[in-house]
């Protein structure tokens, strides 16, 4: 059996086939390489004719050691990844204790000047008034509370859903018998809340969570109370507009967000 490249004689196809594949001069009148130019992607062996890489490809299976490898590299990648998201996390926490320090500082700022004497100059008339206001001691009275919410809160307050809350909060809650605020917003932006507490030391209330949590049940009772007589003597379109009124009540505890920002304006100083 002759080789039809080199002419070379061979016993068998098997001896013939190898030759073609390997020797080579033979290869060199093939005009093929002998460095193996296909290559294959999963196993990365050479191979000298694509026909060879083509039935190779159809069984091959990366070596279990290059998987291992691999594997190991990437679960560096991947610790390397969460060590860089652990320490931007941990800048951005820093940032954020930085913030609220510089927030506090601010609010004890507002605190301050709101309880020191201010002096407020007229160029109209050239007159000086002095305006002291001083926060007095604030109690979170609940008993005397539901009180004010049962002999105080109708619907001309229920009519404006949690902004009526808020208004009758402050007109009939958080003023003292001189009509001045107790209870004061101190940063709009972030709802804070301060007062003195009995003892005068100064407390924050976030949200007015501390507020909403006491006033809540009298205020959903109350409400429910003026909604039913309202709804009972009223057509559809009371039924509906004190249903809702009265779902926004029962909200609060949930969602106070409309309390919170008609509070902040009405305490505001």
């Amino acid at each position: 059996m002759n080789c039809e490249f080199c002419l070379n004689k061979f016993l068998n196809k098997t001896s013939l086939n190898t030759h073609q594949r390997t020797a080579k001069y033979c290869l060199n009148i093939q005009n093929i390489s002998n460095t193996g130019n296909f290559i294959c992607k999963i196993c990365n062996k050479k191979f000298y004719r694509k026909s060879e890489l083509l039935s190779h490809s159809k069984t091959c299976k990366k070596d279990p050691d290059i998987i291992e490898e691999e594997l190991i590299s990437v679960q560096k990648e991947l610790d390397n990844s969460k060590n860089l998201v652990n320490f931007y996390k941990q800048q951005i926490e820093e940032q954020k204790q930085i913030i609220k320090e510089l927030q506090d500082k601010l609010e004890n700022i507002a605190v301050s000047a709101v309880s020191r004497p201010t002096s407020i100059t007229n160029n109209t008339n050239n007159t000086t008034n002095t305006n002291t206001m001083n926060l007095t001691n604030f109690l979170f009275d609940k008993e005397k509370f539901d009180g004010k919410i049962r002999e105080d809160f109708d619907k001309s307050y229920l009519i404006n859903g949690q902004k009526g809350v808020a208004r009758f909060a402050v007109e009939k809650i958080l003023k003292d018998e001189n009509g001045k605020l107790m209870y004061v917003c101190t940063d709009a932006s972030r709802h804070v809340y301060r007062f003195k507490n009995a003892n005068g030391d100064i407390e924050k209330d976030i949200k007015a969570k501390k507020l909403t949590s006491v006033l809540y049940d009298e205020l959903r009772s109350k409400s429910h109370i003026i909604s039913s007589e309202e709804m009972m003597n009223g057509d559809s379109d009371v039924f509906l507009l004190y249903s809702g009124l009265f779902q926004d009540i029962a909200e609060l505890n949930n969602d106070n967000s409309v309390l919170n920002t008609e509070l902040a304006i009405l305490t505001s100083k």
